[in-house]
């Protein structure tokens, strides 16, 4: 979809100078294969959700904000993990509880292609997904509560010291987490550090971390 003057969404108006925010993930292509290209045309308006952008691919308008229960269709349990790859983990999970819906955030086009392939292949239609960042965009699209489930599986790129500023899994992350989440839902992390900090940032709350 093209915006005004020819430019695509998240693409900055020629001439426009910005400072590039700090991300915990390096770009990689958005280019797809002629093979998920097909399953992209075919099936992407099933599952994938176009957010209103701001500059940049990955990020989300000021004023861009989910609904999740006219997202869905439906009001059920809603699960958000953050970082799906190729969507092994969340369509598996959509297959296995179909009376859960499963929200996903990413950033790799390619593994959004390839979750959409598995979704498709799977039967499910409890999923949706991305392209963003988790850290710009959580905080402008989902409101206080919304969440029962939140997971954050993929391994952090950053362990160095010096790399500390682009790590997703921080102290503001974890207290944005727990804002989502309502009182007994779950956070599933691979990170434990993120686990330690999800654990502080509950406090005063029912929240499970696993």
């Amino acid at each position: 979809m093209n915006e005004a003057g020819g430019r695509r969404p998240g693409e900055a108006p020629e001439g426009t100078v910005f400072m590039s925010r700090t991300k915990s993930f390096t770009r990689r292509t958005r280019e797809l294969p002629a093979n998920l290209a097909r399953t992209w045309e075919a099936h992407a308006h099933r599952y994938v959700v176009e957010p209103r952008r701001g500059v940049g691919y990955t990020t989300v308008a000021q004023d861009f904000t989910l609904d999740l229960a006219e997202l869905f269709g439906r009001r059920a349990p809603v699960t958000l993990e953050i970082g799906s790859g190729t969507g092994e983990q969340i369509v598996a999970a959509a297959a296995a509880h179909p009376e859960r819906d499963f929200l996903a955030l990413e950033v790799w086009v390619p593994g959004i292609a390839k979750l959409v392939s598995k979704a498709v292949d799977a039967g499910v239609d409890n999923i949706r997904v991305i392209e963003a960042d988790a850290a710009q965009a959580l905080p402008i699209m989902l409101g206080d509560a919304c969440l029962d489930e939140v997971w954050t599986f993929f391994p952090d790129p950053w362990r160095k010291a010096r790399h500390r500023k682009r790590r997703l899994v921080s102290d503001s992350f974890a207290l944005e987490v727990a804002r989502l989440l309502r009182d007994g839902g779950s956070v599933a992390s691979g990170h434990r550090l993120g686990r330690l900090r999800l654990a502080d940032a509950r406090r005063g709350r029912s929240l499970r971390i696993l």
